[in-house]
């Protein structure tokens, strides 16, 4: 089926799970484009990342997928102020850079990986901190840089944690664009059978967790 422009509204009742959407030349404007519910998808640019490309206009996350192919495609201008993450990259603009793409994720990979992990790392208590990574073409999957644990103070809530998960997470980055120019960095395979990937988190668990939070803290 043919669709005149990406959104939800227009797709959405005609997916399932495993289909393939091929996107022609063109820049696409719009955001949180959500298709976390069908997984297994096959999101392709036909005509290459250099000319199909995702335009988010600083607005919201521009896409966000499970478990699915992301290919072919520039995403950019994403703004993403509820779970984080580095955003979806395909695989020309992942490889282009000499070095790579990194990120700051707040969880420690690869045991906790995709949205919301810190919450999910408090709800499971396990450890909390950001994990620095290079970014592939899949979710969280690529090597580890480096991985900086947090305490949780007396007082503290999600939306503490998180602000201070940023602080760290900007401190990871400067010092590994500082050190890669001296020096080579070492990275870590993951092992990705010693994690899962994790979704967004419902408010009522959220609600749950800083409870917790407040007699564990």
């Amino acid at each position: 089926m043919d669709f005149p422009d990406l959104s939800n509204e227009i797709m959405l009742d005609y997916l399932d799970s495993g289909d393939t959407i091929s996107v022609s030349s063109g820049t696409y404007y719009g955001y949180n484009l959500n298709f976390t519910n069908y997984p297994n998808l096959n999101f392709i640019g036909v005509d290459g990342a250099d000319n199909v490309i995702l335009d988010g206009g600083g607005q919201g996350r521009v896409l966000a997928v499970s478990e699915s192919l992301v290919q072919g495609f520039t995403i950019q201008n994403g703004l993403a102020t509820d779970n984080g993450g580095g955003g979806i990259f395909g695989y020309e603009l992942v490889n282009a850079p000499k070095i790579g793409i990194i990120n700051a994720h707040m969880g420690f990979l690869p045991k906790f990986r995709g949205f919301n992990v810190l919450e999910w790392s408090l709800f499971n208590n396990d450890k909390i901190g950001v994990s620095l990574h290079m970014i592939d073409d899949v979710i969280d999957t690529g090597d580890i840089i480096e991985f900086k644990e947090m305490v949780c103070r007396e007082g503290e809530n999600i939306k503490s944690l998180r602000e201070k998960a940023s602080i760290i997470g900007i401190e990871l980055i400067v010092n590994f664009i500082k050190n890669a120019q001296s020096k080579p960095i070492p990275f870590k395979k993951q092992t990705l059978e010693k994690g899962r990937q994790y979704f967004a988190m419902h408010d009522f668990l959220k609600k749950i967790t800083d409870r917790r939070l407040s007699n564990k803290c």
